[in-house]
């Protein structure tokens, strides 16, 4: 079996790989190795294919998950171990739902287009206030201070919740190239994972400056048994904080999937 590790270790360890593998020089076109990571599946657990998956989130013991579609868009919130619904909250027929998050007492969530985003009681998902964004809303997360989201761009940005607004950007990398289409976001205290749009791959970014340093390939995840013509794309990351599992999904999936990770290669 191969070692199963830690998400701060493998930080520790990637961090390790990249001095390692860090150019001697300043010349241009040098950039930080991206290392691949290996992973386990774990468990799974059935979910109904009815949901357009675009972000989730793992809180005491529930699971947070965002949906989109007009018509279809809103919030759902399962119990982590069972996977029964606990509560939903629909969005009107004319918004389509992105990334959502969960704040201190607060769920936030992202609109695709309408340049809206909504923030929940997180109690009873009853609404509180909305802000705006100045362009389209895809992933969503936090740090515990700021929120982050993207764009469909290669930015992140990055909003005061004291004032939603935007205080900075970064553009994200990987060999020195910008990554387009930043999806789904998850916050971890070491690096931030990030989903690409129609891509099967979860992405380790640094947020210092950008760089992408990891990546997991999940081709092949949702058998192609399992597939669908309506079945779409992977999308949705969420860690458990209790037992430091991926749970991840994708759009019409019947199936979120509990993986670990292991060594970088």
């Amino acid at each position: 079996m191969k070692p199963i590790l830690t998400l701060t270790a493998l930080a520790l360890l990637l961090h390790c790989c990249a001095l390692s593998a860090a150019p001697t020089d300043s010349a241009p076109g040098n950039t930080r190795q991206v290392a691949s990571i290996e992973y386990r599946v774990v468990g799974k657990q059935p979910r109904s294919r009815k949901y357009f998956v675009q972000g989730l989130e793992i809180r005491n013991g529930s699971l947070y998950q965002g949906t989109g579609m007009r018509g279809q868009s809103g919030i759902q919130v399962f119990d982590l171990e069972s996977g029964q619904m606990q509560q939903s909250r629909r969005l009107s027929r004319k918004l389509f739902g992105e990334g959502i998050t969960v704040l201190g007492d607060q769920v936030v969530q992202l609109t695709w287009r309408s340049r809206r985003a909504f923030v929940y009681d997180r109690t009873d998902l009853s609404l509180q206030s909305e802000f705006r964004i100045p362009g389209e809303g895809w992933g969503l997360t936090n740090d515990g201070e700021q929120l982050i989201y993207s764009d469909g761009s290669a930015h992140l940005h990055f909003i005061d919740p004291s004032s939603w607004r935007i205080e900075r950007s970064l553009q994200v990398t990987r060999n020195g190239i910008p990554l387009q289409y930043l999806n789904e976001l998850e916050w971890t205290p070491d690096y931030l994972l990030a989903n690409v749009w129609r891509e099967d791959a979860i992405y380790m970014i640094d947020l210092d400056n950008g760089e992408v340093i990891g990546e997991i390939d999940l081709r092949g995840l949702l058998p192609a048994a399992q597939r669908k013509p309506t079945t779409d794309v992977l999308n949705g990351i969420a860690i458990d904080p209790s037992s430091g599992l991926l749970w991840v999904t994708g759009k019409y999936w019947p199936a979120i999937y509990q993986i670990e990770l292991g060594s970088p290669r």
